[in-house]
């Protein structure tokens, strides 16, 4: 049987592609594949958060016996907005303050996210300076997201915060 820990695959993950996006120089010739690689540096931080939520919750939820809060974070689609701020912090006792600079990160990212997700066209998108660009300075962001809020959410609940959340370079999983 193998161990999975999802969540630092997907942070593994984002940063060897972030990694990736840069051993490019920013000229036309690499633009196709600098882009992907930010692209999907920005997803795989989210696959990441998410699961990482999901785990806390279900873990919590299971603590506490309820069975139908962990049937239905398996089952149903339910916002990470939702989960973050409202689902889990109701499970330790807590509110969430929206005020904090980790839902800023979070929100900010999520809308570079949302453009790569739910693509409608245009160009723009690539844009080195744009505020919600797929971009280095963006995908960076996407990871240091991450990181603060898992240190958040691990930190509310007082545990220890996972070491792969501290990572700087990818890891080779074998």
């Amino acid at each position: 049987m193998r161990v999975v820990y999802f969540s630092a695959e997907m942070f593994n993950d984002a940063m060897f592609f972030i990694e990736k996006a840069k051993s490019f120089e920013p000229e036309p010739q690499n633009d196709w594949l600098r882009w992907r690689y930010l692209r999907a540096t920005i997803l795989y931080t989210f696959a990441c958060l998410e699961s990482v939520i999901n785990g806390l919750i279900i873990g919590k939820a299971k603590e506490k016996g309820q069975e139908a809060l962990v049937k239905k974070i398996k089952e149903e689609s339910i916002s990470l907005i939702d989960k973050v701020s409202d689902i889990y912090p109701g499970l330790i006792g807590i509110s969430f303050n929206k005020n904090r600079k980790e839902w800023n990160y979070f929100m900010d990212v999520r809308k570079i996210r949302n453009l790569i997700s739910h693509y409608t066209g245009g160009t723009e998108i690539y844009n080195d300076d744009a505020i919600y660009g797929v971009n280095i300075s963006n995908a960076e962001k996407s990871i240091e997201m991450v990181r603060i809020m898992v240190t958040y959410l691990y930190e509310v609940s007082n545990m220890e915060i996972p070491q792969w959340v501290y990572q700087e370079k990818s890891k080779i999983i074998k």
